[in-house]
């Protein structure tokens, strides 16, 4: 019987333990690919950010050219 009441214990302390690991586990992970995903869109919002520093000022230039042809 002592040894039922054990056993029983023991699986309770080792389901804590196993929800414990998996829990560090998932937050590592987390961590992990949380920094890459977060690198991979500033790499997206730096490069949208690029091509408007460098579009922007084109279609501009393009506009104001044609706005002076159209005119004269």
């Amino acid at each position: 019987m002592l040894s039922l009441l054990l056993l029983i214990l023991f699986v309770g302390i080792l389901f804590k333990i196993t929800g414990f690991v998996f829990r560090i586990i998932g937050v590592l992970l987390g961590c992990i690919f949380g920094i890459f995903l977060w690198l991979l869109l500033a790499g997206l919002a730096a490069t949208v950010f690029g091509l408007g520093l460098i579009a922007v000022p084109v279609i501009l230039a393009v506009g104001g050219a044609a706005l002076v042809n159209a005119a004269s």
